[in-house]
């Protein structure tokens, strides 16, 4: 019979092997769940200075007999890196914030006891208990001392990661197959033996197991609190397991039905030997899904499913099959590396194919690339590099490129824009744009096919994704929210008044579900996620104590009264590194549509009066630039011109091609590679197959030690 649909238990004959296999399937799933993710994001500053060691001296302020608390310079580097550097710097240069001297107006940064007694009661941001007695006086200690570091690090700009080839690798773990690689997958397999059209038929049967098998979510870890890639989520379920065990059975059901099977074991079915003709069906079916040769021990394993040789058995056949497809060379991109001595190996020819299909089409290797692997020649540099061209010209690696970009700007964090449409506020501030059920939808697909114009047909270089005003509204409805007519020749049409320059100006980054804008929320982004800066958690008590305000306030005006209050630490942050980037696209409403005044309304949804748009704002894109932009069109030029774009984006693209956040101390190698391909070519395309020509990719570590 076959594989019983009860919670892991398996057929008689080979119920122990089975239950063997998924043990090891499960302690793989909780091993990813748990240790899968093992990068970290590090500020730039303070990943290169936190392990950093200090030859200063110490000094104290006197001695311990006089009374007076002793306090070290020494002691003080330690406790800087650890509270101040991700805001400050590692010299007090600013990293986003203004400089410490030029916040020295609060306090005097020359006297011990004032700055320490600044320190204690407000540093750092959250909380501000952190660094309080000992902590706060030896950190003041280091201030006045003029930061003192052994390394001699320096205030710096600069976006350029250090490649250090002697840093320790990260352990990567094994990746499971995504949902999508997995029915990618398991539809090649079959379209390889009966053909296109019975893979699809089989698929559909299986429709209600695939439905069941959980899908990828964007995690929220500490490092990304909106949602990172979901490359990410390697968590393994009992559901994951259970959908694999029932799809497994559904799969080898239909390919061993009568008028399947012949086909699905060869002719050998029905007449000559039983045996051979079982280690065939495992050698055939069983590299297309391990995605490699077997060794003879693994045919004898596997064959041992199916029992006794004694006749040709439809269901023994599917016993087979079914445990193959269990197997975790089949559900996990395998990887042990070629035999070194070393910790860090080189990938096999048929682990770097796989490597290759997985990460540029979502499925196994095709033909072409597995006979490269199979006799090795994949391993040769320039047909390595022949084949990389030939997977990222290919329509698949657009798909999965445009995934990532989806997720890159958290488009999908967009949802309905109708959920309003009753209320007479948003009614009336919509007028004649009032959203349907699709419009979020509508937004998401026209930033993506501007980008996809940009990528593929090589029409834009990077700093065009933040300059360009073409637009690709595909429907009359998001049309009319951008003044242009409907464009389907996929060329994009031109913004009208030049005043649409780049993604951020897109409806998809603008609109808020709301009628008022959310500028706090644009500036968030954009240093988060565009720059790659750390903003500080808010305090615990940031929401509390607002002040009253007026309806005839605008949004900015209203920005400003709740975050801007002298002396707290919400003005701190706001005022250096969140509002200023978030100011300056004020012209555009909450449905993306181009404005020159607000409208104000009172709480029955009249309009009260009419504002003046203000955009000017200090962006700080770098650490010390204090200049002011005065619209849209500026800031991106400050952002373009920063450099950190470049930096940001190669951060993005190794987080989602190595399925973790990245150590820049481990990573800087593959970082610089790519961020240096990008910022010389301006090619989104070079920078995109760069990835595969990196050592790291090509390589894996086996231990730490």
């Amino acid at each position: 019979m076959y594989l019983t649909n009860s919670r892991l238990r398996y057929f008689s004959v080979s119920d122990n092997i089975l239950r063997l296999l998924y043990t090891f399937i499960i302690s793989l799933g909780l091993s990813a769940c748990s240790g899968g993710q093992t990068g970290s994001q590090n500020n730039d500053a303070s990943s290169s200075n936190s392990s950093s060691s200090s030859s200063s001296s110490s000094s104290s302020s006197s001695s311990a007999s006089s009374g007076t608390p002793a306090f070290s310079v020494e002691t003080g580097l330690g406790e800087y890196d650890q509270h101040c550097t991700d805001c400050h710097g590692p010299l007090g240069e600013g990293n986003g914030f203004p400089p410490i001297n030029a916040q020295c107006s609060k306090t005097d940064c020359a006297d011990q006891a004032l700055l320490s007694a600044y320190i204690a009661e407000f540093m750092p941001i959250n909380p501000t208990s952190a660094c309080s007695g000992s902590c706060a006086e030896n950190v003041a200690a280091f201030i006045i001392a003029g930061f003192p570091r052994s390394d001699n690090s320096g205030a710096s700009n600069s976006v350029a990661f250090v490649c250090d080839a002697d840093a320790t690798p990260i352990v990567d773990t094994w990746r499971r197959l995504s949902k999508t690689q997995y029915r990618n997958t398991l539809n090649d397999i079959v379209s390889a033996l009966h053909g296109v059209s019975q893979a699809s038929a089989v698929l559909d049967v299986a429709w209600e197991e695939f439905d069941a098998l959980p899908d990828e979510n964007r995690p929220v870890i500490d490092q990304d609190l909106h949602g990172t890639y979901r490359r990410l989520d390697q968590n393994v379920f009992q559901s994951h397991v259970d959908a694999w065990y029932a799809l497994a059975n559904k799969f080898a059901e239909e390919l061993t039905l009568p008028f399947r099977i012949e086909q699905t074991v060869g002719s050998c079915y029905g007449s000559g030997n039983v045996e051979s003709c079982v280690n065939q069906l495992v050698e055939s079916f069983g590299q297309s899904a391990f995605r490699r040769p077997l060794d003879s021990d693994e045919i004898n394993f596997y064959s041992s499913f199916y029992g006794s040789f004694s006749s040709h058995q439809a269901q023994n056949y599917a016993n087979v099959i079914a445990g193959i497809l269990n197997a975790p060379d089949f559900v996990y991109i395998v990887e042990y590396g070629q035999q070194s001595n070393d910790n860090k190996v080189e990938l096999n020819a048929f682990e770097l194919a796989s490597k290759l299909s997985y990460h540029f089409w979502n499925t196994k290797p095709d033909n072409t690339l597995f006979a490269l692997a199979l006799d090795g020649s994949l391993l040769n540099d320039s047909v390595y590099r022949e084949q990389v061209e030939r997977l990222f010209s290919d329509s698949r690696t657009q798909q999965s490129i445009r995934a990532f970009y989806r997720e890159w700007l958290k488009l999908e964090n967009l949802t309905n824009l109708n959920f309003d449409n009753e209320s007479n506020i948003y009614r009336n501030f919509a007028g004649d744009n009032l959203p349907s059920n699709t419009l979020h939808t509508q937004m998401q697909n026209e930033v993506l096919d501007f980008l996809d114009y940009g990528t593929w047909q090589g029409a834009l270089t990077f700093a065009d994704f933040f300059t360009s005003q073409l637009l690709f509204p595909r429907t009359e409805e998001l049309a009319a929210i951008y003044g242009v007519t409907t464009q389907n020749t996929g060329t994009g049409i031109a913004a009208p008044n030049d005043a649409r320059p780049g993604i951020l100006t897109r409806a998809a980054l603008l609109a808020t579900r709301g009628a008022a804008t959310r500028p706090v929320m644009k500036g968030v982004f954009i240093r988060e996620n565009l720059l790659c800066d750390k903003i500080p958690a808010p305090p615990d008590n940031a929401t509390s104590d607002l002040p009253e305000l007026s309806p005839m306030l605008t949004t900015r005006q209203k920005v400003e009264a709740i975050t801007e209050q002298p002396e707290t630490s919400c003005a701190f942050c706001h005022q250096s590194l969140i509002n200023g980037l978030g100011f300056p696209t004020e012209n555009f409403d909450s449905l993306g549509r181009l404005r020159e005044q607000e409208i104000l309304f009172n709480n029955d949804g009249e309009i009260i009066a009419y504002a003046d748009i203000d955009t000017s704002g200090i962006p700080r894109a770098t650490s010390g630039n204090d200049i002011q932009v005065g619209n849209a069109t500026e800031l991106m030029n400050e952002l373009v011109n920063s450099g950190k774009l470049e930096a940001c984006f190669a951060r993005h693209y190794f987080r989602y091609s190595f399925a973790r956040w990245e150590d820049e101390q481990k990573d800087g190698c593959a970082l610089e590679q790519l961020r240096s391909r990008l910022a010389e070519t301006g090619s989104v395309q070079d920078m995109l197959k760069e990835i595969a020509l990196t050592p790291a990719f090509k390589s894996k570590v086996v231990s730490a030690e």
